[in-house]
């Protein structure tokens, strides 16, 4: 059952035992091949790009309405267009309140982008400051320069609440949260590394009262020349096409003014296994698995026979790589098929707080990357035993 042409000493000597050796090793790994291009490409899809697409449309590129040439959210270049781009665009892309035609959206139809992708929880709204006095001012200019707010990092971090008197509208947007109370991460922007705590606010999800929260937030100037990055993170699941999109906006505030905005749209199938193809692929999935055992054993027999000297063949080396990377791939999908139905129950059982999906989509695009890769050294060995033979 594991014979094959390296451990098999007389097949040169039989010809016709030869070939059909050689010919059982290439059908069934052709067959290896063809079922992990199943597994990667249908977890993959044009409607991916499209749903994608069209979200980043309707947060990034649309401008503020008004007289005039009015930015988006790829030209905020100050505070004002922060705020403007905030409450026209995002909020209004957020938080639909009519049809086309003028006709109110009953209950059932609040809380859609585009009346088809449900926002997962709240909004969020989270910035990161840092104390005035954390660079130093030149001894010239110390008498009409007396405040210094220099580039960002943990140490420089502004922690003080900073509340105005009297505040009912957003009374949690001016004290620091810890990123063990936010259960947040560490997040790269294009200028910095930022920390996974701040200052945050949870946008209701009512276009009316989520207009007053950004409206109070402005007033009384929630963000100021102490702030380096604003987030915007919310997550959308499209019940059509079964797919979430976790969606990060992102501002920063420079030490040396103005405004760097960017954004990420992380579009990924948590949910694996609905529709009937879906279930192909599962079926694909174990006979993966079943594989993977196979050559397991089958390289242990040719190491066995060898000892060290398998190893000076760079194509023996390969397949090694090959399976260690294809355990990779086995225990990345049973991890977050697990940890998916754990935390998005979780998730989903208050719909009034913030739900973070940041760390699934992660896990799942690394689960996604680290398959890609498996095809690629995959198909490097067919294209050996193409030339070999």
């Amino acid at each position: 059952l594991w014979a094959t042409r390296q451990t098999e000493k007389d097949l040169r000597k039989n010809k016709d035992l030869y070939i059909k050796t050689t010919i059982r090793e290439l059908i069934l790994y052709l067959i290896f091949v063809t079922i992990l291009c199943i597994i990667t490409f249908g977890m993959t899809s044009t409607k991916t790009y499209y749903f994608t697409t069209v979200l980043r449309t309707v947060f990034t590129e649309r401008k503020v309405e008004g007289i005039g040439d009015q930015p988006a959210f790829d030209d905020i270049a100050n505070f004002d267009d922060f705020w403007n781009v905030m409450s026209g665009p995002i909020l209004n892309g957020l938080f639909d309140q009519k049809w086309y035609n003028g006709e109110n959206l009953t209950d059932d139809q609040y809380g859609y982008v585009l009346f088809e992708n449900k926002i997962l929880g709240l909004p969020r709204l989270r910035q990161l400051r840092v104390t005035n006095h954390s660079c130093t001012v030149h001894q010239k200019f110390q008498k009409s320069i007396r405040e210094c707010y220099g580039t960002y990092s943990t140490s420089r971090e502004n922690r003080s609440s900073y509340a105005p008197e009297n505040d009912a509208i957003t009374p949690n947007a001016w004290h620091y949260q810890t990123s063990s109370q936010l259960k947040g991460s560490t997040t790269t922007g294009l200028i910095s590394r930022y920390g996974g705590g701040g200052f945050v606010q949870d946008l209701t999800p009512n276009y009316n009262d989520a207009k007053d929260q950004l409206d109070d937030l402005n007033a009384n100037l929630w963000i100021d020349r102490g702030t380096r990055v604003v987030f915007l993170d919310f997550t959308v699941y499209n019940a059509n096409i079964n797919l979430f999109c976790q969606i990060k906006l992102t501002i920063e505030f420079p030490a040396s003014g103005g405004a760097v905005p960017s954004k990420s749209f992380s579009t990924v199938k948590l949910i694996r296994y609905v529709s009937s193809m879906d279930y192909f692929v599962l079926a694909c999935e174990i006979l993966f698995t079943i594989f993977t055992v196979y050559y397991t054993v089958e390289e242990v027999l040719e190491i066995r026979h060898f000892k060290l000297h398998y190893f000076k063949t760079i194509w023996n080396v390969l397949d090694v790589l090959i399976i260690i990377i294809s355990y990779i791939c086995i225990g990345f999908n049973v991890y977050r098929q697990i940890k998916v139905g754990q935390i998005l129950d979780e998730l989903l059982k208050n719909q009034n707080s913030f739900a973070d999906f940041e760390f699934l989509t992660y896990w799942q695009i690394q689960f996604n990357n680290i398959v890609a890769f498996a095809v690629f050294l995959a198909w490097i060995k067919v294209r050996y035993q193409k030339k070999k033979e």
